[in-house]
């Protein structure tokens, strides 16, 4: 038995113009349907962390969800959306899935428990619904992975200091006491990868598909935000997992395999050295 999931997180898909001059989300979701439809991995899940549309373009959302359901029906995939802090700016635009904003959903034989902390935190009610939810159905064959946009764990990066889950204690305690099905957690919403520990739980924050968190050296100058959207698969079997980052565009000289093809896909972004 093995589960396959196509995690994606951050697009920030906007409407009448691109995020920073450069940033089409949704060109980016269209880019990635037409790389993986070549390249036929096996997908089951496609889930997305949080903040699919940037705040300032609560019109994208519709057009954005629109991409991802064709991105999931050409994989044969599940998809699973997560609230993120940006997307609530179109609370009153949320419709399926994304209007429950809190949930579990069983996808052949693992459970996929989606949280709602784009207020930052993860309020008392929907953690006592979390514990009731892990304690009424305490076994799935494949186990069970929890949703939430925010990370329960800190940034390195000194601009995201204290940008992490509001509450992370009160979640642990919570898994202490009940989370013994709990895998692992799936997260998005720093905008770099990271993987560590809560307690006895993995935690894997996934890339951003708009932009990548870096550091810039210089007290004046603590972050800065590179164009190198990425996603990542994860596989889960009853005895192990894995996650491997992959970006969606690969500027980085061939050093073997054949060379790119004139119809194969591209995604471009204007030279700023012409």
């Amino acid at each position: 038995m093995q589960l396959n999931i196509l995690h994606l997180s951050d697009i920030h898909a906007t409407a009448g113009g691109d995020l920073y001059g450069e940033v089409d989300g949704i060109a980016r979701i269209r880019a990635l349907r037409c790389q993986l439809t070549e390249h036929r991995p096996q997908v089951d899940v496609v889930l997305v962390t949080g903040d699919i549309i940037d705040r300032c373009s609560p019109a994208a959302l519709a057009p954005a969800m629109e991409e991802l359901e064709r991105l999931a029906s050409s994989l044969g995939a599940a998809l699973i959306p997560v609230v993120g802090n940006h997307d609530v700016v179109a609370a009153d635009r949320f419709t399926g899935l994304l209007a429950r904003r809190f949930f579990a959903r069983e996808v052949e034989g693992l459970r996929l428990i989606v949280l709602d902390s784009s207020s930052g935190q993860l309020p008392p009610a929907q953690l006592e619904w979390l514990e009731h939810e892990l304690r009424e159905r305490p076994c799935f064959p494949l186990g069970t992975v929890l949703c939430p946009h925010h990370s329960p764990l800190t940034s390195p990066l000194p601009a995201l200091q204290g940008k992490g889950l509001r509450n992370p204690a009160a979640l642990g305690e919570l898994l202490q006491r009940s989370g013994d099905d709990v895998r692992l957690l799936l997260t998005g919403h720093y905008h770099h990868a990271q993987s560590g520990s809560f307690g006895a739980h993995p935690v894997w924050s996934g890339p951003a598909l708009s932009y990548r968190q870096i550091m810039l050296p210089g007290a004046s100058a603590p972050a800065g935000g590179a164009d190198a959207p990425g996603y990542c698969l994860l596989s889960l079997t009853p005895e192990a997992w894995s996650v491997t980052a992959f970006p969606l565009t690969e500027d980085a000289p061939l050093l073997f395999g054949a060379p790119p093809q004139a119809s194969d896909v591209h995604l471009t972004t204007p030279d700023h050295h012409a």
